[in-house]
């Protein structure tokens, strides 16, 4: 059994008000906390199948956008909400190089209360619950061979708005993992991502020409990434990895667009020269520290920009079926909000029953 508590605050970078006549030369800013809560039994009920249960809560909350003066302003993602998921997973290993996943599942956007739209004039009624599916298999081409397929269907749940929206994405995903010796690994994926809204009543401008129109949102996402890593040393009390993690993905553009509540680039990309320290610190402690430098860029033409991410962790093995984990998470890498910094805290607890 596995238990987690988290808190991330993401803030966006400043911006000039999108209607100077309205609301003046002011720079802007957004501000979004997310909380979470999640918690997972692992079981196995049938042969040759492990079974996991999972239920997981994401609050997130964002004010108004502030201007330099104070004065509120709404930025798009301001409100509340509270989102919750049940989901079932099962892998079946059907011989000793191929293995078979499932799950199913439901998540519970909000009440379906009357919420207001950034852009659009009228409320809608919000989101209320979806139905959550995935699959997949592995096959093991050799020893040092694999390969993933996977298919998603899961909610898009990190900002107010794209709650509200009922925000889906439906997610094909293969990949490639090469285990060139025991100590080095080289995992390429590549992912086609279509993202839809609730149908609701909304206006969208084409060609000049403003209509209002009952539809879904939908966008398109497509992207791909490599993962290199390498063990250069280890021992009990101190190992180290080196590697290397490159990214990149984009959206797809449409003139008539209206926005999902997230970030959507048309081009983001990152690479990062990575490393990992871990091991016994003393008595029931252990450690760990991972980080990454290198450079990234958000939209296409844009300038290329430092990114960088650190999280360190502490592990106490309280027995040898109870441990607890603390870490910490910083980030100036694109996530929900556009190019940011970010912070995150979280507590894991995992608990073994035999």
């Amino acid at each position: 059994m596995r238990t987690s508590i988290g808190y991330a605050r993401e803030i966006g970078p400043s911006d000039r008000c999108p209607n100077p006549q309205g609301c003046g030369q002011l720079d802007l800013h957004q501000d979004l906390r997310t909380y979470s809560y999640g918690s997972s039994i692992e079981t196995y009920l049938f042969p040759r199948t492990v079974s996991l249960f999972s239920f997981s809560s994401l609050p997130a909350a964002s004010p108004l956008g502030r201007a330099a003066e104070g004065i509120p302003i709404p930025t798009g993602i301001s409100g509340a909400v509270a989102p919750a998921e049940f989901l079932y997973r099962q892998t079946t290993q059907l011989s000793s190089r191929l293995s078979f996943r499932s799950g199913a599942g439901v998540v519970k956007f909000g009440p379906g209360q009357r919420v207001a739209i950034p852009g659009q004039t009228d409320a809608i009624i919000s989101a209320e619950t979806s139905l959550l599916a995935q699959g997949g298999f592995s096959f093991a081409t050799t020893k040092k061979t694999s390969m993933d397929l996977d298919f998603s269907r899961s909610a898009v749940t990190f900002t107010p708005t794209a709650v509200r929206l009922g925000v889906m994405e439906s997610r094909l995903q293969a990949a490639l993992n090469l285990f060139i010796s025991p100590r080095t690994e080289l995992h390429m994926i590549v992912f086609y991502s279509e993202y839809s809204s609730e149908r609701f009543q909304h206006l969208v401008t084409i060609g000049g020409q403003i209509i209002d129109v009952r539809e879904a949102v939908r966008q398109r996402a497509r992207g791909g990434s490599v993962t290199f890593n390498h063990n250069l040393f280890r021992s009990t009390r101190f190992s180290f990895d080196g590697g290397l993690n490159s990214s990149v993905s984009g959206f797809s553009r449409r003139s008539h667009q209206l926005p999902l509540g997230f970030f959507t680039p048309d081009l983001f990309q990152t690479h990062l020269a990575t490393a990992r320290f871990y091991g016994h610190l003393a008595g029931p402690l252990d450690y760990e520290f991972s980080g990454g430098l290198g450079i990234q860029q958000t939209e296409r033409g844009g300038a290329l920009t430092r990114a960088t991410k650190l999280s360190p962790a502490l592990t106490l093995k309280a027995s040898n079926s109870l441990a607890v984990t603390l870490g910490y998470v910083y980030y100036n890498s694109a996530q929900s909000l556009g190019s940011l910094r970010g912070n995150a805290v979280r507590l894991t607890t995992e608990w073994k029953i035999k």
